[in-house]
C-alpha cells in the first residue's frame, strides 16, 4: 500500500455514494407535476439530470447557480450530509425545494460573512411557522454567485446562529484537547476586548449608516474551527471581532471607509491589522471590518 494514501478514503467514498444513492430513491418519489417550474428545475440538479439551475433572488438581477457539485460543496453536498430530518441540518423534501424562497424571503445575516480567498461567503436564513430555521450559504465570486450548503438547525448538538464551515458535531468536526484550550483561551481574550470595539465602532459610523453589532464576538467553535483551517497557524486568524457597518446607498460606502480609516489611525490602531471589506449585497452595501485583537488600542 502507498505510505501516502489514506486508507479512510475510500470507506469514506463508499459511505457518500451510499447516502447519495438513498437520497436518490427519496427524491425519485417526488411528484414533479405538484411543483413550481423552480422547484422542478431545483428537482432536476438534485436527481442528476441538469447540471445546474439559476435561482432568482430578492430582485431581478439578483441570481444565484445551485450547481450539482460535489459531496464537499453543491447539491451532492447537500444530499449527502443535509437530506433527511434525522441528519445534522437535516432538511425534508418541502424543504430541500423551497431553497429559492429562503433566498427571497430570508434575511441576510450580517454576522455570517466571511472573505474565503478568491469569495465572499455569507448566508440567508429564514424560521418557518413550524420553527424551523432554514439558512443558505452562498459563496459568491466576480462573475457570480453559487449556493455552497443549505440545512436547517435540526439535530445539531451545538447550534450557531452565525454560518460555520464545519458542522458541530463530535462525528464531523473531531478535536483535540489542546485545540480547545487554544480556542478558549482566544475566546477570553477576545470576550475582554469585545465591549471596547463596539464603542470603538460606534464612534466610527455616521448618521447615514447602521451598525450591526449584535454578534461581535465569534463562539469558541467558530474560533476552534478556523484555527484547523489555518492548520494551527493563530497569526493567520484575524477576525476574532468581526461588525458591519450598513449603509443605505453604495456611493455612501467609500466615504464611510475612508472615514474608519482615518479614525483607526487617530487612535493608533495600525490598519494592517484591521481588514475591512467593501461589499455590494442585496439593497444595501456594507463595510465590513475585522480587527485582530493584538492590535487593540483601547
Amino acid at each position: 500500500m502507498n505510505p501516502h494514501t489514506n486508507p479512510t478514503t475510500p470507506k469514506l467514498k463508499n459511505q457518500a455514494q451510499t447516502k447519495a444513492n438513498n437520497a436518490q430513491e427519496e427524491l425519485n418519489k417526488i411528484d414533479p407535476s405538484a411543483l413550481s417550474s423552480e422547484q422542478q428545475e431545483i428537482l432536476k440538479v438534485f436527481r442528476g439530470e441538469i447540471p445546474a439551475t439559476t435561482l432568482q433572488g430578492k430582485d431581478l438581477q439578483e441570481l444565484y447557480t445551485l450547481e450539482t457539485g460535489s459531496r464537499k460543496i453543491g447539491a451532492r453536498k447537500i444530499l449527502i450530509k443535509h437530506f433527511g430530518e434525522e441528519k445534522t441540518g437535516g432538511l425534508n423534501s418541502a424543504e430541500l425545494l423551497n431553497m429559492g424562497f429562503v433566498l427571497r424571503h430570508g434575511e441576510m445575516d450580517a454576522t455570517s460573512f466571511e472573505l474565503r480567498g478568491d469569495a465572499l461567503r455569507y448566508a440567508y436564513v429564514l424560521k418557518e411557522p413550524d420553527g424551523i430555521t432554514l439558512r443558505v450559504v452562498v459563496d459568491e465570486f466576480n462573475d457570480g454567485k453559487k449556493i455552497f450548503d443549505f440545512y436547517s438547525d435540526r439535530n445539531f448538538t451545538n447550534y450557531q446562529g452565525g454560518y460555520s464551515p464545519k458542522l458541530p458535531t463530535a462525528q464531523d468536526n473531531p478535536t483535540t484537547p489542546k485545540l480547545k484550550s487554544q480556542a478558549q483561551e482566544l475566546y477570553t481574550t477576545a470576550k475582554e476586548q469585545e465591549q471596547g470595539f463596539k464603542q470603538l465602532l460606534e464612534g466610527l459610523s455616521q448618521p447615514s449608516s447602521t451598525l450591526e453589532a449584535g454578534n461581535l464576538l465569534k463562539s469558541v467553535g467558530s474560533i476552534e474551527s478556523k484555527i484547523k483551517r489555518k492548520q494551527g497557524d493563530i497569526t493567520a486568524i484575524g477576525d476574532f471581532l468581526r461588525v458591519a457597518i450598513v449603509v443605505e446607498h453604495k456611493g455612501q460606502l467609500n466615504s464611510q471607509l475612508m472615514h474608519i480609516e482615518d479614525s483607526l489611525r487617530a487612535q493608533g490602531v495600525p490598519l494592517s491589522s484591521a481588514r475591512m471589506a467593501l461589499i455590494k449585497a442585496s439593497c444595501c452595501s456594507l463595510c465590513l471590518v475585522n480587527l485582530k485583537m493584538s492590535s487593540a488600542a483601547w
